[in-house]
């Protein structure tokens, strides 16, 4: 119950944050895109006109779709010049004269991966039951080509849907499926107060629409496309209310999730599959699901710093899953598995068309400089150090597994003892004292750091003595510079 409520108030914020930069419109859109090298561009693009939403064909970058601030979706197709979309729910001359008169305002767009097709997402309200999924397609084969229907929000669309899986369900965003014959659907159950996921085919089916058909009801929070297409990857609050990820089958069938608890995470989210390692990687926390999140492998890895100072509001991975571009309150960033995280909020600011693009930058963009980087300390190296009994008082010998860990010291450095400081035969406490240096005596360190996750060790020298000692006791550093 708890993962429920929590998840709705994240929804409520999430929503909220959505709507606030889709009320936005700017003339400009900013581009990111990441090869399978790592190498990170960012530029910014112009439009031809104010626009609320943009997506960036998968096969040509200088091709797009986008959602002027009229509501009205335009798109260029690779080779040809932009214009309006003027099939159903449009027809051709379809006007109106602001955004909120607009009954048949689109959301979202998205091209897919062949980028010949278009999924798009109506969340107006309106009572005529246009509300949920259409899908375009250039081809006219049949009388009703070239868009559908697959599937219809209820509300307002309910009296006009024949079978349903649950009461009520919202379409929030759209994932085409490797194959381009698929589309997975994320979905909040207002009766639930949950996240769930629903999966639809971009088909012709005029004989038997699918909008008059809800689709089973997969009870995930968060989905995505495995690398074979065939499967879901799933991650979050599952049906039971437990925190997972792993696999489901294209129709929802054989799970096969860990929970997050058993790679010591509290929550995970947004978890992709990366086409090259075959690793999942998600976004999680060791606290809660209102934490800040970093990027983390299957084993429980970090992978990054932490991405800002609260829970995402939004979130959108590259196509490779390289990197991760994610909303944190008023401040965005990019991410990448490589370690780096990038505070790109001074660049970027609120403008709501910030997006990956799979081939490149288009040829109209001007590049950007990226801010530097914050990366993740590489990660430390266990030492296992055996201490001799005769060296520990009281004790027979021992082994000790250390590791090297970030501090501001180097072995080299000549430093003076801060106060008083004991050395040690070896570095655990315990050991053989071999003497009490007074403060002002002069001293090298010649190795270490070590630690065991609580007490970092040097290896001291002194005119008279070499051993070990502690670099800090009660919160005090023991020697300066």
């Amino acid at each position: 119950m708890k993962y429920t409520v929590r998840t709705f108030l994240i929804l409520i914020i999430s929503l909220m944050a959505i709507l606030t930069y889709a009320q936005e419109s700017a003339p400009t859109a900013f581009v990111m895109h990441i090869d399978d090298s790592g190498d990170l561009l960012l530029g910014e693009v112009p439009l031809a006109g104010a626009s609320l939403f943009v997506d960036w064909n998968p096969q040509n970058s200088n091709s797009l779709a986008r959602i002027d601030d009229y509501g009205l979706l335009r798109f260029a197709p690779i080779g040809n010049s932009e214009g309006v979309y003027s099939y159903s729910p449009y027809f051709s001359g379809f006007s109106t004269p602001s955004l909120e008169d607009n009954e048949i305002a689109v959301s979202e767009v998205e091209w897919s991966p062949n980028g010949q097709q278009l999924a798009f997402r109506l969340s107006t309200g309106s009572p005529a039951g246009s509300d949920g999924v259409w899908f375009w397609q250039p081809a006219m084969e049949t009388s009703t080509d070239p868009s559908y229907h697959l599937l219809r929000d209820c509300p307002p669309g309910c009296a006009m849907v024949n079978s349903r899986d649950t009461a009520e369900w919202k379409s929030l965003s759209l994932d085409w499926s490797p194959d381009n014959v698929a589309i997975l659907v994320h979905q909040y159950l207002p009766d639930e107060e949950r996240n769930a996921l629903g999966l639809i085919f971009a088909s012709r089916d005029s004989e038997s629409p699918q909008a008059d058909i809800q689709p089973p009801t997969y009870r995930y929070e968060y989905g995505s496309w495995a690398n074979d297409g065939n499967r879901l990857v799933v991650s979050g609050v599952n049906p039971d209310g437990v925190v997972v990820f792993g696999f489901l089958e294209r129709d929802g069938s054989n799970p096969q999730v860990s929970l997050a608890s058993s790679i010591g995470l509290a929550y995970v989210r947004n978890a992709v599959h990366h086409p090259i390692t075959g690793q999942l990687v998600m976004l999680g926390s060791p606290d809660s699901n209102t934490a800040p999140v970093a990027i983390y492998d299957n084993n429980g890895t970090a992978l990054t710093p932490q991405i800002g100072t609260q829970a995402p509001d939004f979130v959108e991975w590259s196509p490779n899953h390289n990197a991760v571009f994610v909303r944190v309150g008023e401040e965005a960033f990019i991410a990448t598995i490589s370690g780096a995280v990038y505070n790109i909020t001074e660049i970027v600011g609120n403008n709501p068309m910030v997006t990956w693009s799979e081939s490149g930058l288009p040829d109209n963009a001007t590049r950007l400089n990226l801010p530097s980087a914050v990366e993740l300390p590489p990660a430390s190296t266990p030492i296992v150090v055996t201490i001799p009994a005769q060296n520990i008082t009281g004790s027979q010998s021992s082994t000790q597994t250390l590791s090297a860990p970030q501090t501001d010291f180097t072995a080299g450095q000549l430093l003076q003892v801060v106060d008083s400081m004991r050395v040690y035969a070896e570095p655990i406490i315990g050991a053989e004292v071999l003497a009490d240096l007074e403060q002002g005596t002069a001293l090298v360190l010649i190795g270490g750091p070590l630690t065991d996750g609580v007490v970092v060790w040097w290896r001291v020298q002194t005119l008279d003595h070499v051993g070990w000692a502690e670099e800090v006791v009660n919160g005090v550093s023991q020697f300066s510079s």
